[in-house]
């Protein structure tokens, strides 16, 4: 089998068959598997497009891991109304696509400029996007059992972030801070939703830093996650500034997100695609390239006296 991996789509339908493309991913080839890492929708504006070329894969060829922007998604599904971060995570915007609205009806200057109390009508539109929303077949795909936690090929474990660590100081996981934290042997069999939620929201990078993935090092583990633009990958592991969106390979870590970058007044978003073959498990990217460990720059630090 060949793996194809994905990260963070964001509704970018266009940007991901454009990357997949190139890589020779064949929907027709039994031999073809997608991985998908998480962060499906929200941001672009092919929501409907691309949950179509998802479901027209075959289940068995299909990996869908969760992402943060999923838990986002069924969380607002149970709001009476967006809280601010729903709508600067364009989650809105993704069920105003799936509902068949324009994101701008959840805007006041749309209902002030056709004259009407816009706060009054903002509440009864939202009301009717969401009943849309939650008789959509793209919200049963979404609550299905095809999602999974995590993924695990050989020597590579597959997540949207990190793998859920032990919360020592009963603090919220998306709080950055190494101290409330430490590894969590049996996060495959006992880590609860919360947990997995939690771990879609780390900084994967930091995470690793820290240390906290070095007992599946040692075993030959490598993490391969999104969530984070791999620019800040190069700079914090590498301590190298690079405006490289390229796939990030390193010891025991890949990165693949190349993250949303804004143009005129919209978002672009180019996609990486890891290759792995099962003949020998060696990283590919989507032009071919075998992937090699980037070079580590050890920090100097400087005496004066």
């Amino acid at each position: 089998m060949k793996y194809f991996i994905v990260s963070d789509l964001h509704s970018f339908y266009t940007e991901l068959k454009t990357a997949l493309n190139a890589a020779g991913f064949d929907i027709s080839n039994n031999e073809h598997v997608l991985i998908v890492c998480g962060d499906v929708f929200d941001r672009g504006s092919e929501t409907v497009e691309l949950y179509n070329f998802l479901t027209s894969i075959p289940d068995d060829r299909l990996i869908l891991i969760k992402g943060n922007h999923e838990y986002l998604y069924e969380d607002l599904l149970k709001k009476t109304y967006p809280d601010n971060y729903d709508y600067s995570n364009h989650t809105v915007d993704t069920f105003c696509h799936i509902a068949g609205y324009s994101p701008e009806v959840m805007t006041p200057s749309y209902w002030y400029k056709l004259g009407e109390v816009p706060y009054d009508r903002l509440r009864q539109t939202w009301k009717e996007i969401v009943n849309e929303v939650k008789n959509s077949p793209i919200t049963a795909w979404l609550n299905s059992k095809q999602w999974k936690d995590y993924f695990e090929l050989d020597k590579y474990i597959f997540v949207h972030s990190f793998i859920p660590l032990k919360n020592i100081d009963h603090m919220p996981g998306y709080y950055i801070n190494n101290r409330w934290f430490e590894y969590f042997k049996d996060w495959r069999t006992t880590a609860t939703r919360l947990e997995w939620e939690d771990a879609t929201w780390g900084c994967p990078y930091q995470n690793y830093i820290s240390g906290y993935f070095k007992e599946e090092a040692a075993n030959g583990k490598v993490l391969v996650c999104g969530h984070w633009v791999v620019t800040d990958f190069r700079q914090h592991i590498n301590n190298k500034w690079s405006d490289d969106t390229s796939i990030y390979k390193f010891e025991n870590i890949i990165g693949l997100d190349c993250g949303a970058w804004i143009e005129g007044d919209s978002f672009y978003h180019p996609q990486n695609v890891l290759v792995i073959d099962d003949k020998d498990f060696k990283c590919y990217d989507q032009y071919g390239t075998e992937l090699e460990d980037e070079t580590s720059i050890p920090i100097i630090e400087t005496v004066t006296e």
